[in-house]
């Protein structure tokens, strides 16, 4: 099973956040690509809008849409 979350750090708001739990559902051990994974800074909270395959798209507190592929772990953020 994986859950995936987005926000901000609590350290620093004006840096998004995503966060994924994934676990193995025969044993319950956390797996990849379970982790904190912070975006570029200056992105604010994050906001989720989708998820695809290994795509989660997310929108900036200003509005600008972004992705982040839970294979590579790289987030891509406007353009």
């Amino acid at each position: 099973m994986v859950e995936i979350f987005a926000g901000s750090s609590a350290r620093d708001p004006a840096t998004g956040v995503i966060f994924v739990a994934a676990d193995d559902q025969t044993t319950g051990q956390e797996v990849d690509p379970s982790g904190v994974y912070t975006a570029p800074t200056g992105s604010g909270a994050l906001t989720l809008t989708a998820v695809s395959g290994q795509t989660v798209s997310f929108v900036t507190n200003d509005g600008t849409q972004g992705t982040f592929d839970l294979g590579t772990k790289v987030f891509k953020i406007g353009g």
